[in-house]
């Protein structure tokens, strides 16, 4: 009994440390995710769907959001994805947004995701996970 009494503080103290220790390093570096949202005329029919496919990443632990449009930067790192006062306007610009290798935002950024409606063919990205919106 004793050696199993042991042998349960033992193991209760390292899976304790370890998860603690596991919890500073992800609190103090947590993964940085972009979203973009491609906010143009073509995207008005599904604009409501929009929160709702943003609700598929937001509000993950250990998680720093970013939200950008294709005109904008709509906040910076924060811990939850804030989307208000965003409404469709102008022309279609996904390249724009892939291809911006000037945005620090995008450089920051380890996950990437474009919100959009666009055809699926119509462009294509490694670095990008793309959430299709009908």
């Amino acid at each position: 009994m004793r050696v199993f009494l042991i042998w349960l503080i033992l193991t209760s103290g390292l899976f304790g440390s370890g998860s603690l220790i596991a919890h500073w390093y992800l609190s103090s570096n947590p993964t940085r995710v972009l979203v973009a949202v491609d906010a143009s005329y073509p995207m008005t029919n599904v604009w409501p769907k929009v929160e709702l496919a943003l609700n598929q990443i937001k509000d993950l632990r250990y998680r720093e959001y970013s939200l950008i449009t294709g005109k904008s930067s709509v906040h910076g790192w924060q811990d939850r994805l804030q989307f208000n006062n965003v409404v469709p306007y102008g022309p279609r610009i996904i390249e724009k947004i892939i291809n911006n290798s000037q945005n620090n935002l995008i450089n920051a950024a380890d996950q990437k995701y474009l919100v959009t409606n666009a055809p699926k063919n119509s462009f294509e990205s490694k670095d990008w996970q793309i959430i299709y919106v009908e």
